[in-house]
């Protein structure tokens, strides 16, 4: 009996319980997260959508730790992380957590590669070879090239690059196709894929893309702070038809 438990804990890797998150903005009270619950199992790929405002950073954000929900509990592989102290809870990220920006958060000053290899210079496991994660992400002949030299979609593969470094439990991305052209897009997706297939990782992606999402396992589809969909993926045409009818829904 305690063998089979252990098994299933392992399994879910993300456990979102009646999230709620408030901010104000120009004087007025504005709720970002409304009672949202979500669990996530090893290995799964879920695309979060929903319009602008509808709660998409808000959810990613509380799920990885980067800002504490007003109520509601989180757990990442078993681990309540609303009440960790702020030192333990960025050891846990380095080790377990992968994080690709729309802003990249990369540092200008430092070259490809010092991006890349900063995750693991901070924490204490290894982690893939860079030479074929810089490879996998079409970087290869620029490992030694400052990121301020770069462009802004060479930019989100080294994003891409330092999230895959560790071979992290976790994938959390924002937009992570946003800056790049259609071809190295869909590239990216693939090795997120292959994250989540190959070595089991959960990926969670906030998109606006129909065709970005159309690769993920699961659809969370976020309305004014609430869940209004949660399904297997369905196609391209279905996400678009579902993004269309949260849309006329907003007042």
């Amino acid at each position: 009996m305690q063998a089979t438990q252990t098994t299933s804990q392992e399994a879910t890797t993300i456990v979102l319980k009646d999230l709620h998150r408030t901010f104000f903005e120009g004087g007025q009270r504005m709720v970002a997260l409304d009672g949202v619950s979500l669990k996530l199992q090893r290995g799964t790929f879920v695309a979060v959508m929903g319009a602008t405002g509808s709660g998409k950073s808000t959810l990613l954000n509380c799920a990885a730790g980067l800002e504490n929900p007003d109520t509601g509990a989180i757990s990442l592989l078993g681990q309540d992380i609303v009440h960790m102290s702020e030192r333990k809870l960025s050891h846990f990220r380095r080790k377990n957590v992968g994080f690709v920006f729309q802003s990249y958060n990369l540092l200008s000053e430092l070259t490809v590669e010092q991006n890349v290899l900063l995750p693991l210079r901070l924490g204490e496991s290894g982690g893939r070879n860079l030479a074929e994660v810089l490879d996998a992400v079409g970087l290869g002949e620029f490992a030694n090239r400052a990121v301020a030299g770069l462009s802004g979609g060479q930019r989100q593969r080294a994003a891409i690059a330092r999230a895959l470094i560790t071979k992290p439990a976790i994938i959390f991305a924002d937009e992570p196709t946003g800056a790049l052209d259609p071809t190295t897009g869909a590239h990216i997706l693939t090795l997120l894929r292959q994250a989540a297939d190959k070595d089991k990782c959960t990926v969670v992606m906030v998109t606006h893309d129909p065709k970005a999402a159309a690769i993920a396992d699961r659809l969370v589809l976020l309305h004014a702070g609430k869940i209004v969909d949660d399904r297997p993926m369905p196609d391209t045409g279905a996400i678009t038809q579902l993004l269309a009818q949260a849309s006329q829904g907003e007042d």
